[in-house]
């Protein structure tokens, strides 16, 4: 049985392999190539598993059909068709794949074990190569040698701590408690002393938003982990999380309501009231999606949005989902995010839920100041909420609760 698990486990590491691996430009052609050539075959293949099965849904429909709308405006008005159509398929295939094994122990455990192995290799590769003050902005590895003996030229998923990176690092902990609270039944120490590992990183290199989002996400796991303080945050539900979106681009994007944080801002994250430029860049956004405000302009290449705004995407979700695939893109998205939390309202007094849901607000609260539509990592924790029956189910099965009649964990 031991050796049935072990290998199940390894197949699901090579499955997840290519969505979480070093970027193209710390590799050879050939290999960072071959690596593209792989992503794609497994997502292809997830994909046919996922039709095969019927595990699509409305909301998977919808959702991906948003991302086909950029696809479509970047073949219009971009060169960049091949490298998004790369993208498109990366998205689609990993959300199939979360669909397909979410059910299964041995893929969290895969998830759980690589990830703990590449964010060591961060901690690692931050605190050996990592030079303070070298630059400011995401590519704060810029010009270090990294622990693959190669230049950065340009910030990294892991290798490189930043805003960006938080996704990754941030859903692959999530992945990781999910994994210990389900099959394990208890949170040990060594989760959250990595965890603090990694916040004390972000801090290490001044990246604010990253930071404050870790130490909120840091105060609910601790919060969860124990049945007893689960319900000082039992008011955290999926529909709440959704409205951070509305509120932040509403009193931050539009309205530019940041001072009334700015003790925060400035006296403790030592930032200014421009968010690092970004209400400059947003302007520029608003111009450029005024130019093309149905199905936007498609996902252009880094040095034309470089010569737009200086620099490479616009730094909120709502408006990059505006600028890439206009009104028709972001309805579309907004309509599939809506339609992944039907199920979970009924059952959003459970920890499971709850951790979710807190995942997600505060996944939009970073995206509020840095988003990109290709980083698809954190797109599992829709697919978690819309099969959250399915991981309340083996939650409770492990935790020898009645499903059915599971008094105080769900409804």
């Amino acid at each position: 049985m031991r050796l049935r698990i072990k290998r199940s486990t390894i197949k699901y590491i090579f499955a997840f392999l290519p969505f979480l691996t070093v970027s193209s430009y710390l590799l050879p052609g050939y290999l960072s190539r071959g690596l593209m050539i792989y992503r794609s075959i497994v997502s292809i293949l997830y994909v046919y598993l996922y039709v095969k099965y019927k595990y699509y849904s409305k909301a998977d429909i919808v959702f991906f059909a948003a991302h086909i709308v950029i696809l479509i405006s970047t073949l219009i008005h971009s060169g960049q068709t091949v490298n998004q159509l790369y993208r498109t398929l990366s998205v689609i295939g990993f959300c199939s794949m979360c669909s397909v094994n979410l059910r299964k122990k041995s893929f969290f455990e895969a998830v759980s074990i690589y990830g703990v192995l590449m964010t060591v290799l961060t901690l690692v590769t931050m605190f050996v190569y990592y030079k303070p003050g070298a630059l400011e902005g995401g590519m704060r590895l810029a010009g270090t040698k990294t622990s693959y003996g190669r230049t950065i030229s340009g910030n990294w998923y892991l290798l490189g701590l930043d805003n960006s990176s938080f996704f990754y690092i941030f859903t692959i902990l999530i992945f990781l408690y999910l994994y210990l609270l389900i099959y394990k039944k208890k949170i040990g120490w060594g989760f959250f002393a990595l965890y603090f590992a990694v916040t004390v990183s972000f801090i290490h290199v001044r990246s604010a938003t990253a930071v404050v989002c870790f130490i909120l996400g840091g105060i609910l796991l601790v919060i969860v982990s124990n049945k007893k303080t689960t319900q000082f945050v039992k008011y955290i539900d999926y529909k709440k999380s959704i409205l951070i979106i509305v509120v932040f681009a509403v009193f931050i994007v539009y309205l530019r309501m940041q001072y009334i944080f700015e003790t925060l801002i400035v006296d403790i994250l030592g930032k200014n009231l421009t968010l690092t430029r970004r209400t400059q860049i947003w302007d520029l956004a608003l111009k450029e999606i005024a130019k093309r405000p149905f199905f936007g302009i498609g996902a252009q290449s880094d040095l034309y949005n470089f010569l737009i705004f200086r620099v490479n995407h616009v730094h909120n979700i709502v408006l990059e989902w505006l600028y890439e695939g206009g009104i028709i893109g972001f309805s579309l998205f907004m309509t599939g995010i809506l339609l992944f939390g039907k199920k979970i309202n009924r059952n959003r007094s459970h920890r499971i839920a709850i951790v979710l849901s807190g995942a997600v607000a505060i996944y939009f609260l970073n995206t509020g100041l840095d988003y990109y539509t290709y980083v698809f990592l954190p797109y599992s924790f829709f697919i978690f909420i819309e099969h959250c029956d399915d991981l309340i189910k083996m939650y409770d099965i492990n935790h020898n609760n009645s499903w059915k009649n599971n008094v105080g964990e769900s409804k």
